[in-house]
């Protein structure tokens, strides 16, 4: 798992963040972009990809994100992290064989996917 911290540029007309690029060393190869919207205390967990990557940007709220790494050739193997993922806290990368899931902390929070297949 991996997170990219994301620049916003502003001025009086309003703000841009740019996401993802294709050559950012972050990115592998586009498959799918999906929008989603979660619910407060909603939980959406656990699943996994055998060779798809996501990567998840949260576009308004807030979610605690939870990630279980299930790669037995890793030094991770077997550990467990959770993170709150807000518009600031960047994009995340989840790579094929780690498990994951989210609640909803905030009244809703739209997310944003991008999948590698």
């Amino acid at each position: 798992m991996a997170v990219k911290q994301l620049i916003e540029h502003c001025d009086e007309r309003g703000w841009f963040k740019e996401l993802i690029r294709a050559d950012d060393d972050f990115f592998e190869e586009f498959g799918q972009l999906s929008l989603s919207a979660v619910y407060r205390d909603v939980v959406k967990a656990w699943h996994y990809h055998v060779e798809q990557t996501d990567w998840w940007y949260v576009v308004y709220g807030e979610v605690l994100a939870a990630f279980y790494d299930a790669r037995s050739t890793l030094l991770t193997y077997k550990e467990t992290v959770t993170m709150t993922l807000n518009p600031n806290a960047g994009i995340v990368k989840v790579p094929p064989g780690v498990l994951h899931g989210y609640k909803c902390k905030s009244e809703y929070a739209p997310m944003l996917y991008v999948t590698s297949k």
